[in-house]
């Protein structure tokens, strides 16, 4: 079917969520990629931009084309409530990334509560997206907030003291959740989780916070946070330059806040056809 000249997105927009939601469904999908994706631009609102994605019978392919911060806003809102599984799916890895990049730094400190807010959002993921996205958090990342809140139990493994030789027992990746003590069952919950996406990324981490401090001490995972957040911060100067725009990190937390999101107001009551 030929794509429809549209005249207004942004009303184009408004009128196809007053339809029915067949009629709806199929109007939007008579437009070319191109102008769903201006249409789903176009609407301000978070929510509406939602039901916009779900006029077709897969988003992957919209969700995965828009950009990342539209596609954040969307998921905020449905943080809490079981529901961001869609757009979770539909999300790539690189878009989730760029959603970590944005979201669990501030002020050049780890976020703990929007990391802890993700794995939650994650955990209601199936294995195969879980999987996926998980391991986009950097290890070292996960490391800085799990230091201290998670150790090695003294219930014995084969006879010896866990707890005593648990640098050994970490490098040779015999730790399992039974061989772990934790701080507090949200604790429990995020080893839990890691365990559920990838058993090798969950003894990497295992190695992390006991092998490696036994041999190198304190510093050596400091430094490999640094450098995880060196990476993220080349991550976002790059996209920055690709996109065209200066903005420095204080300025980008307004934008991309997980508590209080909102868009830049551009390209409104642009013509596609």
């Amino acid at each position: 079917m030929k794509a429809i000249r549209l005249v207004d997105v942004t009303s184009e927009g408004e009128k196809l969520l007053s339809l029915d939601y067949k009629s709806a469904s199929q109007l939007f999908q008579s437009y070319s990629t191109e102008q769903q994706l201006a249409i789903i631009k176009a609407m301000r609102e978070p929510k509406k931009r939602e039901e916009l994605y779900y006029l077709v019978p897969d988003s992957t392919e919209l969700v995965q084309q828009s950009k990342t911060e539209d596609v954040l806003q969307v998921i905020h809102t449905m943080f809490g409530t079981g529901l961001t599984i869609g757009f979770l799916s539909a999300i790539s890895a690189e878009q989730f990334e760029e959603m970590l990049d944005m979201t669990i730094f501030r002020d050049g400190k780890l976020d703990e509560e929007a990391l802890n807010t993700w794995i939650g959002e994650l955990a209601e993921c199936d294995e195969e997206d879980l999987k996926r996205l998980l391991p986009q958090i950097d290890i070292a990342v996960l490391v800085q907030m799990l230091r201290g809140k998670v150790d090695v139990s003294d219930e014995p493994i084969a006879g010896v003291n866990a707890k005593t030789y648990k640098g050994q027992f970490a490098e040779e990746g015999i730790l399992n959740l039974n061989a772990l003590e934790y701080e507090n069952e949200q604790v429990r919950f995020i080893m839990e989780t890691i365990w559920r996406a990838d058993e090798d990324y969950f003894m990497r981490i295992m190695y992390e916070l006991f092998a490696e401090e036994d041999e190198f001490g304190l510093e050596s995972y400091e430094l490999e946070f640094l450098r995880a957040k060196e990476e993220r911060d080349e991550r976002i100067h790059k996209r920055d330059e690709e996109i065209g725009i200066s903005i420095d990190e204080e300025e980008m937390f307004e934008e991309v806040d997980l508590g209080n999101l909102e868009l830049e107001d551009d390209d409104e009551g642009e013509d596609y056809g």
